[in-house]
């Protein structure tokens, strides 16, 4: 009986074979085929064929495909299905997520926005997701801020609109607004942005809203524009399918600066040790062998037990750059593993998640990056009218950083103004003096101090740098967000929303004594706890009605309350009083006596609380306008009455509806107009109490907190009772087309934007009791053009080619500064950053040529230009346009991704080789001359003609001049009050971006044999390619760090190229 059922059984089946093409009669590669009620499946191969076997004659064969429509087809006594899928034009359609976290079609808004599909993200192949992000959307600029693991850039949407206040773009995960915080950032550490924590991996899609209009329904938190991230999510009715994506990357430096390594150090062409400059003797006429070393004294033996003696006669024609700096740089490299799983039934879905990255730096020992993240997406069907979403995130990030810019006691510059004939490698030991003499133990050698003889190194031996400083710092985050639906009628839905991120950071500063830089010689130990947290909850009422089939609209009203509160709390120590370093367990704040400790303890809270609406009435599914109105109030502006209303209004017309051409597949055109604002700092409405500090410029300082029972005094900053938002109004017009089947897209955008009431700290007089009171005033314009080609070169089943062109202009001018001449930004005492009336936000500020009344620079008697007495504007370090170019090319399983991205007419500070030219360390100082004629030096000395000198032939416009030594050292150099615009340089460039090559295997035999329904691999190069005249360092960095001043290069830490490796498995 038994073998007689098996039979039956196996005359009942029936195998199904076939092929599946689209409407060009190409075949389609790993579309699903399954067998309805079950979870029998297959997919289609690289020509179109599927074979599966069925229970029967009854069964249904469900056909499902990305971008087509589904097909089903009953078995009956076939044994053969060929079948060709249709486009589903609602399926391509692009979805925006719109303020309040809501999908709405892109063709039906009135303003503009850019999508950025997770495929476009994990391709990048970046590690974190701020920079996967540059070049792929019009009307944004990310600026980086380093090379360093996890380094956090600068997010741009439109022009700055700001001068105090932040206008970097409002960030909205799942419908919940989020910390994208830079804590305690400046230009010595490169921080990170919170957005980084953020797994790129867990991204479904991003949206960036990038006006007024889009943005209007978070008022006062959407100044710079929202970008709305969408995580994944599990689907309905789905087996469990599992991904595992591992990558690991290969990190080198971008580009070096070119050093001198003819000359030694020492000045005038004479050797000697100990100096800063490297103006000495030429290294080739050196005898050669080992130089003369007094051993008869002083010597230096470091931690190798290497000694060091004095140089009576340097002798030795070797260069130590290259070894010096493979002391210091390494190839570095990234790990990362992720894996996700996601389910479904008729009731609920899930997603689940969970990732590590692991990062080592190209600088040795200390600069490092870990993420590590655990997400759950879920979904559950309560009744067929209550639904409740529950999304949960935890973040864990390790990171080490390294000192940079101006300070003695940064990486690059102790590196690069090391003297080439200098050997770096005892960089720590005991200093024997003279005679029997007990040894100074533990101190710092640097190339300013060969045997240790001095407490002071002047600059860090770089590895002094990386062994002796730590920067740590360690995140604990959690993002949940909770929200229900309720929909007591299919045209009206309730919504409930919850959202918390909170994170506390621990850091900890720990720099051993010795280190060159005085804040730091005694030793520095310090720690600090930082906990914030963002409460957001909304109450959302929306309804949708259909008037007929030509009418429909949407209302929607609802409640915001968003609360955020930071907490800071640190102490620091120097002068310690029993040694301790890095490598040691001693980290005590007890270490040091009362006068060399400092506690500092902050707390700021705000809350904000808003009611909004928005209504959306279509019209023959042709004409689309909506209107939302937000009224708020916040607890940053007082007890006065501080309601601020912000409206918005846009209108969006298909005018293809009414047109029938054949070329012409959609056009639409869009205008809007939108307000939104930011609101003032913490407690500035009242006078508050502080306790000081009191310090004069001889150094030192008088903390009230040492004596008695402490104090507190007025602070010096009056408070200011009729604070208002700052006020940004913007209106765009533009219009969106597609052409030939959809094959060629156009959208362009104009926009023009004003914020007034912009917030500055105005002086006071000192007799009113006050330095200066914080108020509304200044007023900032930005206008520009934004356009989005794309083009489908070639469109086939096994072969397709598409590319897209993106570009931006903005124009930004501080229209008023109600009389102040200008205002610092950051960067160096000698250049910076600044705001100033009639001028783009930010130009560069710093000493400068003198010219006369007509413009015509001013000459000394030698031919050299002579220095302004008073400082000004020196450059513009914003582009004149930026753009990108992506081209994507598929065939059957291969995918080859390029991006092209450019920046141009950006001006940019060298101040790194001001700074080499100075110390004789850039490369053309180390170039010999010989005078084709008579020529004077910056000194009045004359180069008589055929005579061979260090230096190069000039013109300054008043005819040939020798740059020598003296030139450099004074107006053409850094240090002697040099001329800062001689510096200014061209810092436009254009880069391959991003290089990916990737195969993808899909077949049934593939999940026949192995259970794999996909495998993938993919090499990825990230800015593998950069042209610039620019010269050093790559000029996409921020010496300011994480800030609107930018422009500025100043031994910042260099930029990196990557080679990442992929792996992506799908079960």
């Amino acid at each position: 009986m038994g073998l007689f059922l098996f039979a039956y059984q196996a005359n009942a089946q029936q195998q199904i074979q076939g092929t599946v093409k689209d409407s060009y009669g190409e075949s389609l590669i790993g579309v699903t085929i399954l067998e309805q009620g079950t979870t029998n499946g297959t997919i289609t191969d690289i020509d179109g064929n599927y074979m599966i076997t069925v229970a029967g004659s009854e069964s249904i064969l469900a056909f499902s495909y990305v971008g087509y429509k589904k097909e089903n087809r009953s078995v009956g006594s076939l044994s053969r299905i060929d079948l060709v899928l249709t486009e589903d034009s609602e399926q391509l359609e692009t979805v925006v997520v719109t303020a309040l976290g809501f999908e709405q079609k892109q063709d039906d808004l009135g303003y503009a926005t850019s999508v950025v599909s997770n495929e476009s993200i994990a391709k990048s192949g970046e590690s974190t997701l701020l920079n996967s992000l540059s070049g792929k959307s019009s009307g944004i600029r990310i600026s980086r801020n380093s090379g360093d693991p996890g380094a956090g850039a600068f997010i741009q949407i439109r022009g700055l609109s700001s001068v105090t206040r932040n206008s970097q773009p409002l960030i909205v995960v799942d419908g919940v607004p989020i910390s994208n915080a830079s804590r305690g950032n400046n230009e010595g550490i490169a921080q990170q942005s919170r957005l980084n924590d953020i797994n790129p991996n867990d991204i479904e899609s991003v949206s960036v809203l990038k006006g007024a209009s889009a943005a209007a329904l978070w008022g006062t938190q959407a100044l710079g524009g929202v970008i709305m991230i969408k995580t994944k999510s599990g689907k309905y009715n789905q087996d469990l399918q599992v991904s595992f994506k591992s990558s690991y990357s290969v990190d080198v430096i971008n580009r070096k600066y070119p050093l001198q390594t003819k000359f030694g150090q020492g000045n005038n062409g004479v050797w000697a040790p100990n100096v800063v400059d490297s103006w000495g003797d030429k290294i080739s006429d050196r005898t050669g062998g080992e130089d003369e070393l007094d051993t008869s004294g002083e010597y230096f033996m470091d931690q190798n037990g290497k000694v060091w003696y004095p140089v009576v006669s340097k002798n030795s024609q070797t260069i130590y750059d290259d070894f010096n700096f493979d002391q210091i740089f390494q190839n570095g490299h990234f790990w990362e593993n992720n894996i996700s799983l996601t389910a479904g039934n008729d009731k609920g879905n899930i997603f689940f998640s969970i990732g590590d990255m692991n990062q080592e730096g190209i600088i040795k020992n200390n600069s490092d990056y870990r993420r590590t993240t655990v997400r759950t997406n879920a979904e559950y069907l309560m009744t067929s009218k209550l639904r409740i979403n529950a999304n949960s995130t935890y973040i864990k990030t390790k990171s080490n950083r390294i000192r940079r810019g101006a300070s003695s006691s940064g990486l690059y510059l102790g590196l690069l103004r090391t003297a080439p004939d200098f050997d770096n490698s005892g960089y720590r030991g005991s200093y024997f003096g003279p005679g029997n003499v007990a040894p100074i133990v533990n101190r710092h050698r640097s190339y300013r101090n060969p045997v240790g003889s001095s407490g002071s190194a002047g600059y860090n031996n770089p590895s002094w740098t990386i062994n002796e400083q730590q920067d740590l710092a360690e995140v604990d985050r959690f993002i949940n967000t909770f929200k229900l639906t309720y929909s007591p009628t299919t045209w009206l839905d309730l919504i409930g929303r919850v959202g918390i991120d909170h994170y506390s950071e621990e850091r900890e500063q720990f720099y051993t004594p010795g280190s060159a830089a005085g804040a730091f010689g005694t030793g520095l130990f310090s720690n600090e706890t930082a906990v914030n947290a963002i409460f957001n909850m909304d109450y959302i009422a929306k309804a949708s009605k259909s008037f007929g089939d030509n009418f429909s609209g949407t209302l929607l009203v609802g409640f915001n309350y968003n609360n955020r509160r930071t907490q800071v709390d640190g102490s620091e120590i120097n002068n310690f009083i029993q040694y301790a370093d890095v490598a040691g367990i001693t980290r005590d704040i007890d270490n040091a006596l009362p006068e060399n400790r400092s506690v500092a303890s902050s707390y700021g809270s705000e809350r904000t609380v808003g009611t909004y609406s928005e209504l959306t009435v279509s019209a023959y599914d042709m004409l689309f306008a909506t209107g939302t109105v937000r009224a708020e109030s916040a607890s940053t502006f007082g007890d006065a009455d501080n309601t601020f209303v912000f409206p918005s209004v846009t209108l969006a017309w298909k005018f293809s509806e009414l047109l029938d051409f054949d070329f012409l597949s959609f056009g639409k055109l869009r205008g809007s107009y939108g307000e939104v604002g930011v609101q003032p700092a913490r407690y500035s409405t009242s006078n508050v109490f502080v306790s000081p500090t009191y310090a004069d410029s001889y150094g030192g300082g008088l903390s009230l907190g040492l004596y008695g029972n402490g104090g507190f005094v007025p602070s010096t900053n009056r408070g200011n009772p009729s604070l208002k938002p700052e006020r940004k109004k913007e209106f765009e017009v533009g219009s969106d087309l597609r052409f030939l089947g959809d094959r060629l897209s156009l959208s362009g955008t104009y926009f023009n934007n004003t914020t007034s009431d912009v917030l500055l700290d105005f002086p006071v007089a000192n007799s009113r009791g006050y330095d200066e009171i914080y108020a509304n005033a200044a007023e900032i314009k930005n206008s520009g053009v934004e356009l989005d080609l794309g083009y489908t070169v070639l469109r086939t089943s096994h072969l397709s080619w598409q590319l897209n062109f993106i570009y931006t202009q903005v124009d930004n001018e501080v229209t008023d500064l109600v009389g102040v001449e200008s205002l610092e930004l950051g960067g160096l005492s000698a250049v910076n950053n600044r705001v100033v009336e009639g001028q783009p936000h930010g130009i560069l500020w710093g000493s400068r040529t003198l010219r006369d009344d007509d413009g015509n620079i001013v000459y000394d008697a030698f031919g050299f230009p002579e220095q302004d007495e008073e400082e000004g504007i020196i450059g513009d370090p914003n582009p004149d346009w930026q753009g990108s170019i992506i081209s994507t090319l598929k065939y059957k399983g291969f995918t080859l991704s390029a991006l092209f991205e450019t920046y141009q007419g950006a001006d940019i500070y060298a101040g790194t080789k001001s700074a080499l030219y100075d110390l004789g360390r850039w490369e053309d100082s180390g170039l010999e001359t010989t005078a084709n004629q008579n020529l004077l030096d910056y000194n009045g000395n004359v180069i008589l003609a055929g005579t061979t000198f260090r230096g190069t032939i000039g013109d300054f416009g008043a005819g040939p001049v020798a740059l020598t030594q003296p030139w450099y050292s004074g107006d053409g150099g850094f240090f002697g009050n040099g001329n800062d615009e001689l510096y200014i340089e061209d810092g436009s460039w254009t880069r391959l971006r991003e290089l990916s090559l990737s195969y993808a295997l899909t077949s049934p035999w593939l999940k026949s044999k192995t259970g794999l329904r996909s495998a993938e691999i993919s090499v990825t190069g990230r800015n593998l390619l950069l042209w610039t005249p620019f010269e050093g360092n790559d000029p996409d960095t921020n010496f300011s760090g994480v800030s609107s001043g930018r422009g500025i290069d100043y031994f910042n830490n260099p930029g990196t190229k990557s080679y990442i490796f992929t792996l992506l498995l799908n079960f």
